[in-house]
């Protein structure tokens, strides 16, 4: 095994980056060390608290993705293959993420471990973002990561939110028969590994065998690490590696380190569901070859993967919230272990009333916390949130229809408003000509003003006789189009899980006219249903961030004249208040898993 150990070493910041690629140029062909990595090619590197910089770690970054890449004969499987990577307190920054996120690519089946901790990683623009989101997604296939160490890191809520995003939307249990494509690569170094095995010297290289006839090439050998490399390679097997693949991503990391990352309120909004899907490294473990023991935070004894504490900047709330949640699973998994031992109900009750006493407690502090982070930070500090909000007024826009509207809609509440309703000082103010007063009922029977029946229907109003003769196709077309608004469809009944029980009396909350009613068939310019989503989608560009079901949900609710009614009942209410209970009608508060 190789290491690239730099700490007693003086140089730093752009010297030390050209140290590291001139010992990395040595591993290519024809350098010195080309025939040490064709041998052994597994390569740790510590480079903690160099000062790198960006411009440090750009001097080697791509000598080491070329030494990761390099294919010939002599080197099948690389001239590096990079198991762990140490890069703490270096003041790189979101600019450096995207060649690392490369190295992550290629060494999917390699590394071991990453720390990225206390540097200058921040998140703010839209490039930045991007970068980000590119550099968590390179996570996608890891299945040998045992840790992840992004701590004292500023990403702030943005960051946080866009980890949120890419952590819970992604895979984590897999098949066996899905890992044969991401162990390629993988199985050709243990094959390698295999075929230098000796009959009943196993796991011995040749050149090991020859050290017993000469010492001194023994001794070179031992030196250069070969038999080492074999050694560490000889419990991997290719069933070892079929389990192992059945776990990878972000969420197969038994332990991701989150301390320290200048988040806010609205941060333990996304945090807490992240905390809610979890795994217990334990069982992260288990799909782990054994090795070294890492150096972990004191938390991690409690068998979380995500080690968040400690977290300035979070008030009292919102940090019981995330307590809450953890707590949550932690008597969750205690209630599924009692339960597959059956001597161990003594205490079932007990652990349903703190059960249930929690979940009230998790509601009670997950509404304050949504509630106080769309006040303080607003609604532009959420990516989901103003995605949803833009979905919700775009669809509103094109497919709210007139012809959808209740028979007996109306939008005065019941009120009632005619001529002799007001005074004529009233009346006065909306005109500009001399006020005058007349009775509803003066005026209905007073001829003067029957201007409409004087006149007898031409021959192109609906209601003139020879008309259905004359024009078939439109009496058709008419007669179609009225009974729009009641076509539904026969199945797939759509009902919003969270907007039940519907407003029974008083105001406060919102019944939708589609829940116990089927869908409508048709939609506006006739396009089916699925066509409209996926356009608006598009248009607002949130594909990616909320799901299908989330789609849905919000052009139903756009599209309901049931929800327009209800929303005039809490139009007093602040603007924050108002955005709340849309995003919680529609759930769009968290992300969900794909």
């Amino acid at each position: 095994m190789g290491k690239l150990t730099y700490s007693a070493r003086k140089n730093s910041g752009i010297k030390a980056g050209q140290a590291v690629s001139k010992d990395l140029k040595k591993r290519i062909p024809p350098g010195i060390g080309s025939k040490a990595a064709a041998r052994d090619p597994v390569l740790e590197i510590y480079l903690d608290g160099k000062c790198l910089t960006d411009e440090g770690f750009a001097q080697f970054i791509d000598n080491l993705l070329e030494c990761i890449r390099y294919r010939d004969e002599q080197h099948p499987v690389g001239l590096a293959k990079v198991t762990e990577f140490q890069l703490k307190g270096n003041n790189l920054t979101v600019k450096s993420l995207s060649k690392l996120g490369e190295v992550i690519v290629n060494s999917t089946g390699d590394l071991r471990e990453l720390d990225l901790s206390n540097n200058d990683i921040t998140v703010v623009s839209a490039e930045d973002k991007a970068i980000w989101k590119a550099f968590l997604e390179s996570f996608q296939n890891c299945y040998m990561l045992k840790k992840l160490d992004i701590s004292g890191n500023p990403i702030g809520p943005a960051g946080l939110e866009i980890l949120a995003r890419v952590y819970i939307k992604s895979d984590l249990e897999y098949v066996e028969g899905d890992a044969g494509a991401i162990i390629e690569e993988q199985l050709g170094f243990v094959e390698e590994v295999s075929a230098l095995k000796i009959a009943g010297k196993e796991n011995e290289s040749p050149r090991a065998v020859r050290s017993k006839k000469s010492p001194n090439k023994g001794k070179a050998a031992k030196q250069s690490g070969a038999s080492t490399a074999v050694s560490a390679s000889k419990s991997i097997t290719t069933n070892d590696l079929r389990k192992y693949a059945c776990t990878r991503g972000l969420r197969s990391i038994p332990y991701f380190i989150l301390s320290d990352i200048s988040i806010k309120n609205s941060s333990a909004v996304h945090l807490s569901r992240m905390l809610a899907t979890q795994r217990a490294s334990k069982y992260l473990l288990g799909y782990l070859p054994p090795g070294k023991s890492s150096a972990i935070p004191g938390s991690a004894e409690d068998g979380k993967s995500l080690l968040w504490q400690p977290n300035e900047g979070l008030v009292q709330y919102a940090q019981r919230l995330l307590d809450v949640t953890e707590q949550i699973s932690e008597v969750k998994a205690k209630a599924q272990a009692e339960s597959d031992n059956e001597d161990a109900n003594d205490d079932e009750e007990s652990q349903r009333k703190l059960q249930s006493k929690l979940a009230l407690e998790y509601t009670r502090l997950t509404k304050r916390v949504r509630i106080e982070s769309l006040k303080q930070e607003g609604v532009h500090a959420s990516d989901i949130a103003i995605t949803a909000l833009k979905m919700f007024v775009l669809s509103r826009a094109l497919l709210l229809e007139d012809e959808d509207r209740p028979v007996d809609y109306d939008p005065f509440d019941g009120d009632t408003f005619l001529l002799e309703d007001f005074t004529p000082e009233e009346l006065a103010q909306q005109n500009d000509e001399p006020s005058f007063h007349i009775s509803s009922a003066e005026f209905l029977n007073d001829p003067r003003y029957t201007f409409v029946s004087t006149f007898p229907p031409g021959p192109f109003h609906p209601e003139a006789a020879m008309f259905n003769e004359e024009f078939p196709a439109l009496e058709a077309a008419r007669q179609k189009k009225a009974s729009k608004s009641v076509a539904f469809e026969s199945e797939n009944e759509f009902i919003h899980p969270q907007l039940q029980p519907g407003r029974s009396s008083g105001k406060g909350m919102y019944r939708p006219s589609l829940v116990h009613k089927k869908r409508k068939l048709s939609w506006r310019y006739d396009l089916p249903f699925e066509a409209w989503r996926k356009i608006i989608a598009y248009a607002v560009g949130a594909d990616g961030i909320l799901d299908k079901e989330q789609h849905e949900r919000i052009i139903h609710y756009a599209t309901d004249w049931d929800a327009i009614e209800y929303e005039l009942t809490i139009k007093g209410a602040e603007d924050h208040q108002q955005i709340w209970k849309f995003l919680e009608t529609v759930r769009c508060f968290t992300y969900t898993p794909n």
